[in-house]
């Protein structure tokens, strides 16, 4: 399981609202026979392209193998892009099924495993689970709840300021923290700005790093750009309701790049997942920060962060990277994290 999950991390940033599945398969005394992952969406699926790599001495010996699948066979329903892999599993004579984690995709969640064991095969559910987990917690986010995964990211000074007082653009990551934030935007549906720094940055909001745009796989993440006037109250619901709009357009994770404001508004009503912060070795003299309009509610008496379920900081060239994971708003993610 833990080589299906590796093979899985390959396909970050081009899977999109599919979810990483990689897959295994051995023979009855654990030679490893194929194996494969999910490569970009709309492509073939990890079980499909593990099953379609077999060579025809090693297709005699799937009698009695073992599959290891990240995650549950998808099944097949209207407007699905790619046939069952649950059908192409039933045709051959596997007999051993291992699994992470269910599908928690209403349309897949335990009927395909149900069919599994009602056409002979054993099924194990639970190896690994917490890291597979991990590795599609944004997908998770999505199917489960409907709103897209929300992660905060902005650059900050020694103060704490993310833009010098008057306002000016003014780059405060280094370069290792840019490479990232290029990375975290592949790993994106979309990038969510506000007004104020479409009109002054201009940015691009685009992945410049070859690895992603010479791929004929990898689609653009999508542009958003968000302003007051788009609400009539700009109160937790009536975010809720956008983003759940936003869920409904195939949107299952953003990344908000926005200036103070925004970020602000999503911090103070709860609406993320995760928080990158990368903290520059600069100081920018009057500047305009973060401010939370209660502290308290995000600092326990011991010190620790009570907003964030995991946290961690990492170098990142200059900058120190500070990533803190709320589990708040992903239930699903929650369950299979107790396991």
């Amino acid at each position: 399981m833990q080589k299906a999950i590796h093979l899985a991390y390959q396909a970050r940033g081009f899977t999109k609202s599919n979810p990483l599945v990689g897959c295994v398969i051995v023979d009855q005394d654990n030679k490893l026979l194929s194996w494969g992952h999910h490569p970009y969406f709309g492509g073939p699926h990890a079980e499909v392209v593990a099953l379609n790599s077999l060579t025809e001495k090693k297709e005699k010996s799937l009698k009695n193998a073992t599959l290891y699948c990240t995650l549950e066979p998808c099944l097949s329903w209207e407007g699905k892009k790619t046939p069952s892999c649950l059908e192409k599993l039933l045709q051959t004579p596997i007999s051993r099924i291992v699994l992470a984690n269910r599908d928690p995709h209403a349309q897949v969640s335990g009927k395909a495993t149900t069919r599994l064991e009602a056409n002979g095969k054993k099924v194990e559910i639970g190896v690994l689970s917490k890291e597979a987990a991990w590795m599609n917690r944004s997908y998770i986010k999505w199917v489960t709840t409907g709103i897209p995964y929300i992660r905060l990211k902005f650059a900050q000074s020694l103060e704490g300021n993310l833009h010098p007082l008057p306002y000016q653009r003014m780059q405060l990551s280094c370069p290792q923290s840019q490479i990232l934030v290029h990375h975290l935007r592949a790993n994106s549906d979309a990038i969510l700005i506000g007004g104020n720094t479409a009109r002054i940055d201009q940015p691009k909001l685009n992945v410049r790093l070859n690895f992603y745009r010479k791929s004929p796989y990898f689609t653009q993440p999508k542009k958003i750009i968000l302003s007051k006037s788009d609400f009539l109250n700009l109160d937790r619901t009536s975010l809720t309701q956008w983003l759940l709009g936003l869920g409904q357009q195939g949107i299952s994770s953003i990344l908000v790049e926005a200036g103070p404001f925004w970020q602000q508004q999503f911090l103070n009503k709860n609406l993320f997942d995760e928080v990158l912060i990368f903290v520059s070795p600069k100081f920018i003299g009057p500047g305009k920060g973060i401010i939370l309009e209660n502290p308290l509610d995000f600092v326990q008496e011991e010190g620790n962060f009570s907003a964030f379920d995991h946290h961690t900081w990492k170098k990142s060239g200059q900058d120190i990277v500070f990533q803190g994971i709320s589990l708040k708003g992903n239930p699903c993610l929650q369950e299979l994290l107790k396991t």
